[in-house]
């Protein structure tokens, strides 16, 4: 008894290990809407300047990059160009109830080849976007939203 009980900890432990915990945090909603920021971050070079925040980097797991405490309910227009070389990656608007809407999404695949638009419906109170990679994701960024604030990767 006991020896099957130890060789089933050791599978459990060499399963577990063999996870990658970054790439399984890419579809986990109540993950990326929590106020955790959880990431591998390799060689970013990064700028913020007044409402544009550019940049690249070798990026998984999730962290906030912007935030805005809204006074009402309102729209704002969000200009992107998200390019990747390697991997996954979506912008996700956190509201302050905590529901999550995906902004945008693409792979290597399906990577975007010039800037694009996007309205985000914000909610009256602490609003939030994360960026969310997958693993081993290699991307250049380009973000500019007119209110609210930017935070570097990894601050």
């Amino acid at each position: 008894m006991k020896k099957g009980i130890c060789i089933l900890f050791i599978f459990l432990l060499l399963t577990g290990c063999s996870s990658n915990y970054m790439s399984s945090l890419y579809n986990n909603e109540k993950e990326i809407a929590s106020d955790n920021n959880s990431y591998n971050l390799i060689n970013p070079e990064q700028t913020i300047d007044s409402q544009t925040f550019t940049g690249n980097a070798e990026f998984e797991g999730m962290d906030t990059i912007w935030t805005y405490e809204a006074a009402d309910d309102m729209d704002i227009d969000m200009t992107y160009l998200l390019k990747l070389e390697s991997g996954k990656v979506k912008l996700v608007l956190i509201s302050p109830d905590d529901t999550t809407t995906t902004l945008i999404e693409t792979t290597e695949k399906s990577h975007l080849k010039d800037y694009a638009t996007s309205t985000l419906h914000i909610k009256k109170g602490n609003n939030r976007i994360k960026l969310v990679a997958g693993e081993n994701t290699k991307l250049d960024f380009d973000i500019s939203i007119p209110d609210g604030e930017f935070h570097e990767l990894g601050m």
